[in-house]
Order: structure tokens, then sequence, then C-alpha cells
């Protein structure tokens, strides 16, 4: 069983996991006006006061974790080869435009950790997809522990994004509510360690399970039905499974909040105490996954359910059961869910029991093999991307948003229609028709570092200041896994990981443990990398269960 060992939050609320319970209990909130120098508008957000360094927010919150173990009785050895580090954000250090693959690194190097660390950058649901990925390597035996860490600075980059969207709102946001208006941005560092144990302790929280599934609808708005976060409890929900409440993603966006209401009201649970937390922290992007799944864990923990701060009336056509105030919680099963850009959504479901099914590792196989393959780089394609795409149209079809995408999408796209063309002639498959049983798992270094720049020229002047966003929307690297399934219509899972470098070891190891799922019966992986049109690259293969 894959157990929660220790955990910590570090916020504008409090520098301890206790400390930040005891502030939400208290119904305190962090939220308060603050401006960027540059920005024209002010914002409401929760903010450090004194700025954190996105490095340091990581070290700072694993220390923690780590102290916690020690005196639980239980000593981690993070320079052990059985450890290792799973870091989740979405942009990391965008504003000096470094590689977030090198922060991370410098994050393991702290801890003398001799395993590549993995970074999971899947926009807003980066916190639970790093711990699905670590309940997983866990299960298949890579590793022992699991050190989870998720964190991201509220930049005037980040900022300005949210503000193209007409996203943010002006005052304290009001998740699920009839007069919600937008959402909060916020900053905190948050981390949790797994271990994997034969005989846990019956008080000791075991991540029974976790899936991830694409809307294939659009990859800024969500589905209006909720498909893609239904598609997830669904997955790890059994007819019997009942939780004894539901963590919602809940940012007080008026289309995020109706799609969430109405994936939850599909899965039948309505009834059940559901409740956000972005009221008191905002939105905390790469840390919200673990830093609300501890809030949640603990408070259930203590018997209660917290309160959905900024909740009065409901304003979404499906009801479901929000939580006015703290509530006394049926059982201690908890369910968190996450949705975010690219049509991503994840579900996380942790509990007491001491009975849980075993991870079944039969679906997962011991030597990846690919049928087909398709490697692109400048030697084959020596006038660029779009001379390319204009070239081989005739074969794939007139798709005129191929235009709209960041250069990283544009070779997703392309590497992926020559391997799935292919695909077709071989094997008779049928193009385009919808699935769920297929994933999309991509590998990149730089991510979408050319799209970065080209957006921060949106924001550089404050006297031609237009952040744009349609360019916004494609700075976040797991945007091509978006493009790929929406093209495709691929429900199932959709991932992007960063990595300094194309780790073979690694990179077969996260996609063998995708077949963990026993929805996933396929595999579209590989490394994508662009700098600029002449340092590009491309390496696609589709693996496929024996």
């Amino acid at each position: 069983m894959i157990t929660l060992l220790s955990d910590n939050i570090i916020s504008p609320l409090g520098v301890t996991t206790a400390q930040n319970l005891s502030a939400v209990r208290q119904g305190r909130s962090a939220l308060t006006e603050h401006r960027h120098e540059g920005m024209p508008d002010a914002f409401v957000a929760s903010l450090f006061e004194v700025p954190m360094r996105f490095e340091e927010g990581l070290i700072r919150t694993i220390e923690a974790s780590l102290e916690e173990a020690q005196q639980k009785g239980v000593t981690i050895h993070p320079a052990s080869q059985e450890v290792v580090f799973i870091l989740s954000s979405t942009k990391g250090n965008v504003m000096d435009f470094e590689r977030i693959g090198i922060s991370a690194q410098r994050v393991a190097d702290h801890f003398g950790n001799p395993n590549r660390p993995i970074v999971v950058s899947n926009a807003c649901i980066s916190g639970l997809s790093a711990q699905i990925l670590a309940m997983r390597l866990l299960n298949a035996g890579h590793y022992r522990v699991a050190v989870v860490a998720g964190m991201d600075i509220q930049s005037k980059f980040i900022v300005s994004g949210f503000q193209s969207f007409k996203a943010l709102s002006p005052d304290p946001c009001r998740p699920f509510d009839g007069d919600r208006c937008g959402l909060n941005l916020g900053e905190a560092a948050a981390s949790i360690i797994l271990m994997k144990q034969t005989n846990p302790a019956p008080a000791d929280w075991k991540l029974k399970s976790g899936a991830i599934r694409n809307d294939a609808v659009h990859i800024s708005n969500p589905s209006k039905t909720g498909e893609g976060s239904y598609r997830a409890m669904r997955q790890i929900c059994r007819e019997e499974d009942v939780p004894g409440c539901i963590s919602a993603h809940g940012t007080a966006t008026l289309y995020n909040d109706e799609m969430e209401a109405a994936a939850i009201d599909r899965s039948g649970f309505s009834e059940l105490p559901t409740f956000s937390l972005k009221g008191y922290f905002g939105h905390t992007m790469g840390a919200a996954g673990i830093l609300e799944s501890i809030i949640a864990l603990h408070a259930m923990e203590e018997g209660w359910i917290p309160a959905t701060k900024g909740f009065e009336e409901s304003g979404t056509r499906h009801q479901i059961h929000v939580t006015h105030g703290e509530e006394k919680p049926r059982n201690t099963d908890v369910l968190k869910l996450m949705s975010g850009f690219g049509g991503c959504n994840a579900a996380l479901w942790y509990t007491k029991s001491s009975v849980v099914d075993n991870i079944s590792l039969e679906n997962e196989p011991g030597n990846l093999s690919s049928a087909f393959q398709v490697s692109l780089n400048p030697s084959n394609m020596p006038q660029g991307l779009t001379s390319f795409y204009r070239q081989h149209k005739a074969v794939w079809g007139d798709y005129p948003k191929f235009f709209k995408m960041d250069p990283l999408c544009k070779l997703g796209f392309l590497a992926s229609e020559l391997l799935l063309q292919e695909e077709a002639e071989q094997s008779g498959v049928t193009r385009f028709e919808p699935r769920e049983d297929r994933a999309i798992v991509i590998f990149t270094r730089s991510g979408s570092m050319a799209d970065d720049k080209a957006y921060m020229e949106t924001i550089s002047d404050p006297d031609n200041y237009f952040p744009s966003p349609a360019i916004f929307v494609y700075t976040l690297s797991n945007i091509v896994t978006g493009e790929l399934a929406l093209r495709n219509a691929y429900y199932g899972e959709t991932s992007c990981f960063i990595l300094e470098e194309p780790d073979e070891a690694t990179m077969q190891q996260i996609i063998a443990s995708s077949f963990q799922d026993d929805g996933i019966q396929s595999v579209l992986a590989g490394w994508l990398e662009y700098e600029d049109e002449q340092h590009f690259e491309a390496d696609l293969r589709l693996y496929r269960k024996e």
C-alpha cells in the first residue's frame, strides 16, 4: 500500500500544516489587493509578504516534511537511490526564463539525491498528477519513497495572463456561488512524502487510486458536461464507493464551477459534502493539488469538513452540496478533484480503510515495445514546421487551427499526424474515432519557452502593454497534449513531464506505469523539444499493451 508519511504547507497563512489548517478552521483568508510593477491594474491574491524564490520554497517545504517524518520515528535518507523527487509546477522561474528542470536538479542536488528529478507540468492538475505518478512508481517497485513537492510564483507573467482571460475576480472569490465572477491567484509551497508499506498502521492515510482524463473539447474552456472530470471519477470509483467528502477544484470562475458541478452530479455524488479552499489560499497552481489534499486529509482526521469560504447561495445549474459552514464527515475517505487548461482533469482517492485493493501490476508491461515510431528534426524539415505542414496537408486534411499553435504544439501535431496516419494505414484503425483507452505522455526539456518569450514581449513595455490570451494559453507546456487529444478525440490520460535530458530509463518507467490505469490500452508517448527553427526534435512512438 502507498501511505502518506508526512507533509508540510508554507503559505501566507502559516509555515506549517497545523498553522494553515487552523487558519482554515477559523475562516481566515490571505486574499488581499496587490499590485505588480509595470501592470496597470491591481488584483486580489494571496501572496507571500516577503517574496520567496521558487527553489527556496521547494527546499523549505521538503525539509519540513522530512523533519516531520523524523519526529514520527521514520528516517528518510533523501540521498538514497530508493527515493525519487517529483516536483509539480506550471511555470517555475518563468520570469528568469530558466528551465524548470534546472531548478528541479538544484533542489535534488541540495538533498544529495542521485536520481533524476521529475517535473510534472500538467497545468492546474500538476499537484494531483505528481501524486498519481508517485503512487505508480512506488507500486511498480522502482522506489520505496517519493518526495512530492509543488510551487508556483504569481509573477507579472502569470497574473497578466489570467487578466487577459478576464478570469480574475476584483474581490475575494466565491466558489460555486451565484455571484462568483472569477478566481484569485495564490502562492504556496507544499509537500507530501509517500512510502510503500506492506503493513501500514490503521491510522495511516492510504493513497488508494487516481486517474487523469481529458475533455477533448477545448484547450482553455472546460467541457459543459464535465466530461474529463466525470471520466476520471468513474475510473477510480466503484459503484459501492462513497467518499466522506469531495475536495473540489472550485476556482470560482463561471465555467469551471459549472463543469465541476455537472461532473459531480453525473457521478451520483450531488448529495456529498463538497468544498473549495480557493477562498483561503487562492489558486496556488502547481502547489494546489498537494496543498488542498493535505488540508482535506488533516481536517477529516480531526472529524470536520471545511466550509467553502465565499459561498452563500448556489449558482450552478447542477445542484450539489457545497459546504456553507463546517460539517461532520460520514466516513474518512477523501475524493480530490482538479481541472486545468489543455482539457486535463484528475481525481484522487485517499482512505484510512485497512481494506484497500492492491494495484494490479499485470497491466504494466515488463518491457515496452512500440509498433510505430516517427522522428523529426531540422534535417528532414529544412524549411520549417509550417512549410512541412503545407507539404503534407493533402495527406491529413486541412486543419486551420495549426496556424494558431505555438511551435511545440505544431511539432507535436506534425509528428503525431505522421505516426497515427501510419497506424491507420497499416493496422486499419479508424482515425478520429473517440476513444478513452489511449493516453498521451509527452516529455520535454524547454516546454513552451519559445512561446514564453513571445508572450513576454506583450507585457514588457508599460506603454505598449497588451497581454494576449491567445499567446498566454500556449505558455503551458501541457497544451500540446490537449491539442493532440482534441485533434484525435482522445478522452484518456494526458500528461506532460519536464526532464533536463531525454533519460530513456526514466521515460520508460513513466510510460509503462501509465498502464497501471486499467482503462489505458495504448500510449502515444515520446520526446518533444523546440528551441527555434534550427533546433528542434520529435521522437514519438505508439506503445500498446501486449
